[in-house]
């Protein structure tokens, strides 16, 4: 079985932050004032499985040819029938295109994909007393555990025969399969975890740093690279029993199990043997779904305001445990998000609608003269490709680094910081000026840099490092301490109405004009008058003698090796 490698290449490293905004939302057919609670995005075939109130359950595929917010533009639209309760979760089993799902009576319902339709039935396992309050496919689609309430627990494979099953002296909350050694996870109210393989024997219990009376564990997720459906007519791996790892591989550091409570706290671990694990709180959070990236760098947490459910806020966190991105809205509650395969949109579940928004990577890049630069994460752990794209030739050259950090251009020089692998967690500076090459190394981490003709500055919230490699005295440098150094500047007063500005660039040749996005629309600003322009997609990257030029990064990072001139537009702007 092969892995998809659909998510377009972007990770902690190549990108600085993470922005979203909702376009578009789908009205669905549930009871009214009923509310959806779950949706799960399938990888494969872009079908999103959704349910809800009523024992509303069904099959969605969404159209996104509009920008009009309300309009109605789905494409197939399956009902499952079968749950007379609620339902309150369901999943896709991506290799066997079936789905599992569940309600609040502790039915289960058991879905197949037969000519493009999908059939199954709503029943109650043999043997699994109690109130079903978890269910989980193994990585592979061979088999799914269910917990109760009560204590049991039971395996079963994918054709409906019962592998194991148990009683214990607990009260399960939510079960999840652990994809080294297909072994089921178990989370009980107590907060403990249990580790059992697939004949039932005890494997490990996983440590739980956090412990509060009210604080259940609501959520588990050991990330691995999703399979390609059996059914699938791309060519598959030719070697099924080898271990897979994704076209963007994962650092040994980087964090792969999350456990996340109901109160804004997630536990990070690489495995579930980790004795280091990470602790995450997102303050007065009622967390109500967590999320792994495609490609597992990053988690997209949602959940509701402890004193306001209709103030929803949704966090995007790095497998580290870093926060890369922020999103609120203040009326609305969010029950539930998936991510799109490509990791570029999500969908959230909000009342009775479906939401959809544009996730939004700041990536790392610059402009070398007539060369688009920017850098994607090879297949080679920790290496990455820095590439050097010819807008008007279209002809690319490359070089390889390792340990990439940040990047930056001014006109013909650009700097690419990596960091070094020599104890003092130093970041080597790299300076390109033509076949003009110097380094220099500095201890301040790079979240920030800024260079000209002369210098370059490195900053962080801390401190700041100054290469004045153009001075007079030759290449000098320095390191400061912010809270030393910090001036205070000028202000001048500039009046204008608070606009979502994406992306801006000030025109080359004349120092009164500047060119901004509105979300897509492209605005110019001159001699403090506002000209409304075309819609346009991507960064802006140049703007002078009337021409815009934008890239949209996006399309370029989902096929990093073959950048095209279908993602460069050159817009004309009207004064």
């Amino acid at each position: 079985m092969g892995e998809l490698s659909s998510m377009a290449n972007y990770n902690e490293k190549t990108i600085s932050k993470i922005e979203f905004n909702f376009f578009k939302k789908f009205k669905m057919q549930i009871p009214e004032n009923g509310e959806l609670y779950f949706l799960e995005w399938n990888h494969n075939n872009n079908t999103i499985v959704c349910g809800g109130t009523g024992g509303a359950l069904r099959t969605i595929q969404l159209n996104f040819d509009t920008n009009d917010i309300e309009a109605q533009a789905l494409g197939s639209n399956q009902p499952l029938t079968g749950h007379d309760a609620t339902v309150l979760y369901a999943q896709w089993n991506e290799n066997y295109e079936t789905i599992v799902s569940r309600d609040e009576n502790g039915q289960v319902g058991v879905w197949h994909l037969k000519d493009d339709v999908w059939t199954g039935g709503v029943s109650r396992p043999g043997r699994c007393q109690g109130t079903i309050t978890s269910i989980a496919w193994s990585h592979d689609g061979t088999a799914f555990g269910i917990v109760t309430g009560t204590g049991n627990v039971l395996l079963i494979t994918v054709q409906g025969e019962r592998l194991w099953g148990a009683h214990f002296d607990k009260s399960f909350v939510f079960c999840e399969f652990y994809p080294l050694g297909d072994m089921l996870m178990m989370a009980s109210d107590d907060g403990k975890i249990m580790v059992y393989d697939q004949e039932g024997i005890f494997y490990t219990d996983i440590e739980v740093l956090f412990r509060h009376p009210l604080a259940k564990i609501m959520y588990m997720k050991y990330w691995s690279p999703t399979l390609k459906s059996r059914f699938s007519r791309v060519s598959v791996d030719p070697e099924p029993s080898r271990i897979l790892e994704p076209y963007q591989p994962i650092p040994e550091d980087r964090n792969r199990l999350v456990i996340a409570f109901n109160c804004g706290t997630i536990q990070l671990m690489k495995h579930v043997d980790d004795e280091n694990p990470f602790l995450l709180h997102l303050p007065l959070l009622r967390t109500t779904a967590v999320k792994w990236s495609p490609n597992g760098a990053f988690l997209a947490v949602c959940g509701t305001d402890f004193y306001n459910e209709r103030h929803s806020r949704i966090y995007f966190v790095s497998a580290y445990g870093n926060i890369a991105g922020f999103y609120q809205h203040f009326d609305m509650k969010i029950n539930a998000i998936s991510w799109e395969a490509c990791g570029l949109r999500i969908a959230v579940a909000s009342d009775g609608y479906i939401w959809v928004g544009n996730v939004r990577p700041e990536f790392k890049w610059g402009v070398l003269e007539d060369q688009l630069v920017y850098v994607f994460q090879t297949e080679e752990v920790d290496q990455y490709k820095v590439v050097y794209y010819d807008m008007k030739t279209q002809r690319k050259l490359h070089s390889v680094v390792m340990y990439f950090e940040h990047l930056t251009c001014f006109k013909d020089r650009c700097v690419i910081v990596c960091h070094q692998e020599s104890p003092g967690k130093k970041h080597n500076c790299q300076l390109i000026i033509g076949a003009r090459v110097q380094n220099k190394l500095t201890t301040v981490y790079p979240n920030q840099l800024v260079m000209n003709e002369k210098c370059l500055v490195v900053t962080n919230m801390n401190s700041y490092f100054i290469w004045n490699y153009e001075s007079v005295e030759g290449w000098t440098t320095g390191e400061y301490v912010l809270e030393k150094q910090l001036a205070k500047l000028p202000e001048e007063n500039f009046s204008m109405e608070k606009r979502d500005i994406w992306s801006f660039r000030w025109c080359e040749d004349d120092s009164n004009s500047l060119v901004f996005k509105e979300k897509q629309k492209l605005l110019l600003y001159s001699d403090g008058s506002i000209t409304e322009q075309r819609n346009v997609m991507g960064e802006i990257i140049s703007f002078g003698d009337g021409r815009v030029v934008t890239v949209n990064f996006d399309n370029i990072l989902l096929t990093p090796e073959n950048p095209s001139m279908v993602s460069v537009k050159e817009t004309i702007v009207s004064i």
